[in-house]
């Protein structure tokens, strides 16, 4: 398993413990919302830096991991200015949704020459998972002011998805 295979096996490891502790204080009636402003610049940073590595040309690559400085500085204005920490961080949250999806969808559309068969292929599941999740995502929390009591059914049923994808993925990984 190749060093991208493994840093999103990390993530996603940290995501679940992320999830129960977010869960375990929502269960305490402790607002939890503070904590998923930082996991958006982490969840961001993580993934776009493993989208990066599976471009096929050197100039994506850079321009990509470039992507971290204008997102740091805006997600920081926003947190400083607009964003309370006990709301939900619609405005990162948004903005890191929608760059995660051309990135996918940009990805997929390198990656259209080696597909082979898509599902043997671990690195077009894993980005189906991104692009379906995100881009879901994007409109959840774009809306979610006017959508709210459906928006965490929706949410999760998108990571349910993505889940699988990526279970897929790393699925082929074991028989190449």
């Amino acid at each position: 398993m190749n060093q991208e295979f493994k840093l999103l096996l990390y993530f996603l490891m940290i995501a679940f413990i992320f999830s129960i502790s977010v869960m375990l204080l929502w269960f305490k009636g402790i607002n939890n919302l503070f904590i998923m402003h930082f996991y958006t610049l982490f969840e961001f940073v993580v993934i776009v830096y493993i989208l990066s590595q599976w471009q096929n040309r050197i100039r994506p690559k850079i321009l990509l991991l470039i992507t971290y400085i204008p997102f740091f500085i805006i997600w920081l204005i926003v947190k400083i200015f607009i964003e309370n920490s006990t709301n939900f961080d619609n405005i990162s949250s948004s903005l890191s949704s929608a760059i995660i999806t051309v990135i996918s969808a940009y990805t997929l559309l390198g990656l259209v020459k080696d597909w082979g068969k898509p599902t043997e292929n671990a690195v077009f599941l894993i980005v189906s998972g991104f692009l379906i999740y995100f881009s879901g995502n994007l409109v959840l929390f774009a809306l979610s002011s006017t959508v709210l009591s459906s928006s965490w059914v929706i949410h999760n049923g998108l990571g349910i998805v993505a889940d699988l994808l990526f279970a897929g993925g790393f699925l082929t990984l074991q028989h190449h």
